[in-house]
C-alpha cells in the first residue's frame, strides 16, 4: 500500500504513507491474513503465548479493511482475557485497583526487560490500535478517554510512547484541526526509529510551518529531511520549498531569487522535474506581484510536461485564473477548457 500511494507535494502530506483507497487492490491478501490467523486461533490450545498475538494480526487486517467492528472486537477481546485475572483466574474488570496495590489506577500490563527469546505480549499493543481504530472509525470521544487513560497509567511501556504520540497527532488531523495536531508530531518525530517515516513527517512539518508563516521552523524541518532516507521527490520539494521561501522574503529581487531555480531546470538530471520547477517559478511570480512573468513560466511547464496529468491539471487552471484576473477572457476560457478536458468525472 506504501509503494502504490501517491503523495501530493502541492498540499500536506498525509501522516501516515498511505490511504485506504491503497488497500482496495488487496482484498485477498487481506482475507489471507484474517483467514490464517482465525485458522491458528481455531487449532492451538487457547492457553498458548501466541494466541494473543493472532487476535492483533486479525484485528489489524480487520481494520485495514475497513471493518471496524470486528477490528475493535479483536483488539477488545485481547485487552479483556489476556490481562491480570483474580484469584479465581477470571478476568479482572478493567480500569480498577483489583488486586494491585499502587495507588494510580493503570490498564497497561508490565513488561519485562527485553532478553533473548522473549515473547513480548501484544496486550499492550491492542490499546494502540484499539484507539487507532475508534480514530478511523469516527468514534473520537472513546479514543480521547482511552488516550487520557494510556498517558497517566503508570506500567505503559515506554516503546509504545511514540505511537501514542503520533495517535495524538492522528485524533487531530483525522478532524481537520491540524493546528491542534502538530505539537505531538513535534514530539513523536525525534523518537520514531524509521528514518523514512521521520522524513515524511518533518517534510510535513516542513509544509505546516510553511503555510503558517513560520519560515524560519519550516526551512529547518525542510533541511532535516534532506539528510534523510526519502523518495527523490520528497527531497526535490524539500528544497524547492526552501528556494522559494528565500525568493518570498524578498520579492523585489525575485530574479535574483529565481536564478537557482531556473539554473537546476536547464541540468539533464532535473529533466523530469522541469515543469515542476517552472511551474512553481510561476506561483512566485504571481506572489510577487509579477503576472506576466507567471504566464511565461506556466506556459513553459506545459511545454516540459508530457505525462504529468494531475501537474498539468494544475498548471492549466491556475494560469486560466491568472489570464481571468488579468482581464484576458479568451484565454482564460481556453485554459479552463484544458483544465476541464483533462479531469476524470
Amino acid at each position: 500500500a506504501t509503494q502504490h500511494h501517491e503523495n501530493n507535494y502541492d498540499s500536506l502530506l498525509t501522516l501516515f504513507p498511505y490511504s485506504p483507497g491503497d488497500f482496495e487492490g488487496q482484498q485477498t491478501t487481506k482475507d489471507s491474513v484474517i483467514y490464517d490467523a482465525s485458522y491458528g486461533i481455531e487449532v492451538h490450545d487457547p492457553r498458548s503465548k501466541w494466541m494473543d498475538n493472532l487476535y492483533l494480526i486479525a484485528g489489524q487486517a480487520y481494520l485495514y479493511k475497513g471493518d471496524y467492528f470486528n477490528a475493535i472486537a479483536a483488539f477488545k477481546f485481547i485487552i479483556k482475557e489476556k490481562g491480570a485475572t483474580d484469584k479465581e483466574g477470571a478476568p479482572e474488570v478493567i480500569g480498577t485497583r483489583g488486586y494491585t496495590p499502587q495507588e494510580q489506577i493503570s490498564v497497561a500490563t508490565p513488561e519485562l526487560n527485553k532478553k533473548l527469546f522473549y515473547h513480548l505480549p501484544s496486550r499492550n499493543d491492542a490499546f494502540i490500535w484499539l484507539i487507532r481504530s475508534y480514530i478511523d472509525s469516527g468514534s473520537y470521544d472513546l479514543a480521547r478517554n482511552l488516550i487520557s487513560t494510556l498517558n497517566t497509567d503508570p506500567v505503559f511501556p515506554s516503546r509504545l510512547h511514540t505511537p501514542l504520540l503520533t495517535l495524538q497527532a492522528w485524533f487531530y488531523f483525522r478532524q481537520s484541526l491540524v493546528a491542534k495536531g502538530i505539537p505531538f508530531l513535534e514530539k513523536a518525530v525525534d523518537s520514531v526509529r524509521d528514518k523514512r517515516t521521520q522524513a515524511r513527517w518533518q517534510f510535513l512539518l516542513g509544509q505546516y510551518y510553511q503555510q503558517d508563516g513560520q519560515w524560519s521552523l519550516a526551512q529547518r524541518h525542510f533541511q532535516e529531511v534532506t539528510g534523510l532516507p526519502a523518495d527523490p521527490m520528497m527531497h526535490f520539494y524539500a528544497y524547492l520549498n526552501m528556494t522559494e521561501m528565500q525568493i518570498l522574503e524578498k520579492k523585489e529581487d525575485f530574479k535574483t531569487g529565481s536564478e537557482p531555480l531556473l539554473a537546476m531546470a536547464r541540468k539533464d538530471k532535473y529533466e523530469r522535474y522541469r515543469s515542476i520547477i517552472y511551474y512553481n517559478l510561476g506561483r512566485m511570480a504571481l506572489k510577487s506581484s509579477l503576472r506576466d512573468e507567471a504566464i511565461t513560466y506556466f506556459r513553459t511547464s506545459l511545454r516540459y510536461n508530457r505525462d504529468n496529468v494531475s501537474q498539468t491539471l494544475l498548471t492549466t487552471h491556475l494560469l486560466a485564473d491568472t489570464y481571468y484576473a488579468a482581464g484576458r477572457y479568451r484565454d482564460a476560457k481556453r485554459y479552463y477548457d484544458s483544465t476541464a478536458l483533462s479531469m476524470n468525472p
